[in-house]
């Protein structure tokens, strides 16, 4: 994929604290209130109603820390996409107090992210900053990004909006025939992949590294690719051209089997499901997707390990598989 992940070390194991879990049991019998042990050895208190105030206060902390640790070693790294990243998820903590890299950026930030994709030839980039600035980048455009990665879908489904909306059919058509000939289909993933090359996996931090990532990844999630150009594209009234009917078998493979995010492989199996696909395929389709939907959903849950290794080990995993592979691979067993 245009977005790989550098092989990461294994993450370090937790510390042994016999001596520390013995001196809380201690102090819990004595002030009646409970302790939980977080990764690294640390203990935060609960109050008499196991109330979790204090795992959330942690939390947050870890989680700057994390975010901060990670911002200097991008800001230090030569690369146009460590740039970038620094660009974003500073923009987006200045402007929002978040944690994560929000859809509003500032205009100051926008605008340097903006020329730095227009000077770079890494789709990688370009696709971080068109997502991200929006309809306030007007330099840039879905044009120049399908230049930079012809054979990614998702680029060409921004082209066929652009043209959907300026009313030309011709470039719509020959947009979705760009679509139909992609060898994947792929975003979201470019500013996740490479956080997690920097992200500290120290015991002491790893809780907060782990949520930092995930609403990282969740706020690239939320910006979504422009599906629904492709199923009206291939609307049931649409398909008595037989070249159209074509063009829509292939767009529909693309989108289903070759797409690293759930929601556009459902789009693909909807349009599969108007062309007649067999109940059969179908179903399998829908199971592959769903079964990614429960690996996502028992991997990023967060419960009571909010603060411990493994679940921080948990998420991590999960989110690095993501980015490297696909969400569908992702929840796939391992050969």
């Amino acid at each position: 994929m245009a977005a790989s992940v550098a092989a990461a070390a294994p993450l370090p194991e937790p510390a042994a604290s016999t001596g520390a879990a013995a001196a809380a049991a201690q102090r819990q019998a004595k002030a009646g209130s409970a302790e939980i042990e977080t990764c690294g050895g640390a203990w935060v208190v609960l109050d008499g109603n196991g109330e979790t105030d204090g795992v959330s206060q942690r939390l947050d902390e870890l989680k700057r820390r994390a975010r901060e640790r990670t911002l200097a070693a991008l800001s230090a790294a030569p690369d146009e996409l460590a740039q970038a990243a620094v660009l974003l998820l500073g923009a987006a903590t200045t402007g929002s107090q978040s944690t994560g890299a929000a859809a509003a950026v500032p205009e100051q930030a926008d605008n340097a992210l903006a020329r730095l994709a227009q000077s770079s030839r890494d789709p990688r980039v370009y696709a971080l900053a068109f997502r991200a600035c929006g309809a306030s980048c007007p330099m840039l455009s879905a044009a120049q990004w399908a230049r930079l990665d012809p054979g990614n879908a998702v680029p060409w489904l921004y082209v066929a909006q652009a043209a959907l909306a300026r009313h030309d059919p011709a470039a719509v058509d020959e947009a979705m025939y760009r679509v139909s000939l992609a060898q994947r289909s792929e975003t979201g993933a470019e500013l996740t992949a490479r956080v997690l090359e920097q992200v500290p996996v120290d015991d002491a931090t790893l809780p907060g590294s782990a949520a930092f990532l995930v609403e990282v990844s969740a706020a690239q999630a939320a910006l979504t690719t422009p599906v629904t150009v492709a199923v009206d594209y291939c609307a049931a009234a649409a398909l008595l051209d037989a070249n159209h009917w074509q063009v829509c078998s292939h767009v529909a493979e693309v989108l289903a089997t070759r797409s690293a995010r759930v929601a556009e492989r459902r789009a693909g199996t909807a349009i599969g499901a108007a062309l007649g696909w067999p109940v059969e395929r179908l179903t399998e389709l829908h199971g592959e997707q769903q079964a990614a939907l429960d690996a996502a959903g028992a991997a990023l849950q967060s419960g009571s390990d909010l603060l411990g290794c493994a679940g921080a080990r948990r998420r991590l995993g999960w989110l690095r598989a993501a980015a490297a592979n696909g969400e569908v691979s992702a929840a796939q067993p391992r050969r």
